[in-house]
């Protein structure tokens, strides 16, 4: 019987599977998803880098190390999320959409 796999057997996978697994974290880390809450970007550069090196002749790599890198500055740059005064919150949001008549 084998044994199920363990987070040191991802260097072990076949390259195009890892590729697809760093994808898939970092569009959970991007939509703020809860299985990815406590993984920050940083730890999927690493993995790519370690996995692929810093210069990858694959675009693929190429385009998600870019991109992982452009989300993970944005990401420390972006301030903390203030919450919406008690009043909004409680009436819902203001509806600003101009009335279109409709035919009877």
């Amino acid at each position: 019987m084998q044994s199920a796999p363990t987070e040191n057997d991802f260097g072990a996978t076949d390259e195009h599977f890892r590729l697809a697994a760093l994808a898939a974290q970092f569009a959970e880390i991007l939509r703020h998803s809860y299985w990815a809450k406590d993984i920050p970007m940083s730890q999927v550069a690493s993995l790519l880098k370690d996995a692929f090196g810093a210069t990858s002749a694959d675009p693929q790599v190429r385009d998600l190390a870019q991109l992982v890198a452009k989300a993970q500055h944005l990401l420390e740059a972006q301030k903390p999320c203030e919450p919406a005064p008690a009043e909004e919150r409680a009436s819902g949001p203001r509806d600003t959409a101009p009335r279109i008549p409709m035919r009877p």
